[in-house]
């Protein structure tokens, strides 16, 4: 093995807390979470890995209160001169006044701070300039551990920064609204057992040494591929480049590790980005550019990834949520239908992409039914349809399922046939039954106005199906490619 470089955290120099709680007294046992511990104690300590003695790891197993877990992080602290490392796994509890993290403790229980671990605690000692540790990691695999990134009182929208102290990087298991996962029928805990497998089997093309914010990547990267909670990383100038772990997939480690097709983990890390991004432009009070933004990912993620990827069907699901918290909770419902019909053509029943998909389905059907109704105007918008939205294609396999409920909801459609053929433009009646309105010559467009529940397919000369659209309450773009 080669030289580490500086990044990567002195083995004989650094120390490591494992805290674990999987029994409880008044919340569901957690039996992985013991598993998870025994997991990365064993890895840490490998040689291959990372090396540290393990005289220098400290395991806190079902710890009774939480003065045990504060003073065996302390005396961590007071002699690690390299790397502190800070691990919890367990359930996560909100304080219903503060908002602020508790950990739990076996005897925890809702509602009551005292019988906890305050979050805040461990922060401060971690935080504490009166350590020598120049480099400190925290790892928290619990629900709503998120709320590790947000201030006392700090809204859902503002991260404080001051929370992630100088030197350190701080990972959870999920956001600050989402629950973690830990599946009956597998070893560890859903986030733990991906960072088991990539300290385990390494990242193939990842350098030697990998860092934090590579290692957070990969991590990510699987529990997308899975549907399940993804996971958060904050840190401070160069925290994100503390190195733990030795790359086992690396050639000079052993021989790489691939469990995705070339190229597919790129392209998942890019649709990523995208997403991320598409979230905060909603998040920051542009709900209406989310949805944009989801609509181009919905296009790029089927042309990448393929349209029964889950990966694009998640996307779409964000693009019906994002119709829906934009104000169209009618047309949210609508999409979702249909995303309920592709998920249990393409995938199977249990899949989390499928449950997601039906859990989305409830939730804006009960919205609809609940939310004012709109009557837009019938007259043509105002403004260029070039500021519309596009509105994503419904798969052609969808035409038999598809026909007019009612003509209540007015809205408009700029359809362009941007295809090199001439297309003919069908309304499905209330049968379900084709009705000519137009007939599109390559680079020709025009305005329809129709109505929200009125679905529309192209069909080229040779009498198949192009696509088809089912319109939004919104004007949107219809462009045939």
């Amino acid at each position: 093995m080669s030289t580490p470089p500086d990044s990567f955290s002195d083995p004989d120099k650094s120390r490591i807390v494992l805290v674990g709680v999987h029994t409880y007294t008044h919340h569901d046992d957690l039996p992985s979470v013991a598993r998870n511990l025994q997991a990365l104690s064993e890895l840490f300590a490998d040689p291959r890995i990372w090396g540290v003695p393990a005289a220098r790891c400290t395991l806190v197993e079902q710890p009774a209160d939480p003065v045990v877990v504060l003073d065996a992080l302390e005396d961590a602290a007071a002699l690690a001169e390299d790397t502190l490392v800070f691990y919890y796994a367990g359930h996560g509890l909100v304080d219903p006044y503060t908002e602020e993290l508790y950990l739990s403790l076996p005897d925890s229980r809702q509602g009551r701070g005292d019988t906890a671990l305050r979050y805040e605690y461990v922060r401060r000692i971690v935080a504490s300039n009166s350590f020598p540790a120049r480099r400190k990691l925290i790892v928290l695999d619990c629900c709503w551990s998120g709320r590790a990134l947000i201030g006392t009182m700090g809204g859902r929208s503002r991260i404080a920064d001051q929370v992630v102290v100088e030197g350190t990087c701080l990972l959870t298991a999920s956001s600050e609204t989402a629950e973690a996962l830990a599946p009956p029928d597998e070893p560890y805990t859903a986030f733990t057992g991906e960072l088991v497998s990539v300290l385990r089997d390494g990242v193939a093309g990842a350098p030697e040494f990998i860092a934090m914010d590579a290692l957070y990547g990969e991590v990510r990267t699987r529990l997308v591929v899975k549907s399940r909670p993804l996971p958060q990383l904050r840190n401070r100038n160069t925290a994100g480049r503390i190195s733990i772990a030795r790359n086992r997939a690396h050639p000079a480690s052993g021989p790489p590790v691939e469990d995705m097709r070339p190229g597919e983990r790129s392209e998942l890390a890019d649709l990523v980005r995208g997403a991320d991004e598409a979230a905060a432009r909603g998040r920051e009070g542009d709900p209406a550019g989310a949805m944009r933004a989801y609509a181009a990912l919905v296009a790029d993620s089927a042309a990448r990834l393929g349209t029964a990827h889950p990966y694009t069907l998640r996307l779409r699901q964000c693009y019906a949520d994002w119709t829906g918290i934009g104000g169209d909770p009618a047309s949210a419902e609508r999409l979702y239908g249909v995303i309920v019909h592709d998920c249990g053509r393409l995938l199977a029943p249990d899949h989390p992409t499928a449950g997601a998909a039906r859990r989305g389905a409830l939730h804006w059907a009960r919205t609809a039914r609940t939310a004012p109704r709109v009557w837009p105007d019938r007259a043509p918008p105002t403004g260029s349809p070039l500021d519309w939205p596009e509105l994503p294609a419904l798969p052609a396999s969808m035409t038999a399922e598809l026909r007019s409920v009612s003509a209540d909801e007015s809205t408009h459609l700029h359809i362009c046939n941007a295809s090199p053929r001439t297309l003919h433009l069908y309304w499905l009646d209330y049968q379900g039954q084709p009705q000519l309105y137009r007939v599109l010559a390559p680079q020709e467009s025009y305005l329809q106005q129709t109505f929200v529940s009125h679905p529309w397919i192209a069909v080229d000369p040779a009498g198949t199906i192009h696509s088809a659209h089912l319109p939004s309450a919104s004007p949107a773009r219809v462009v045939l490619r």
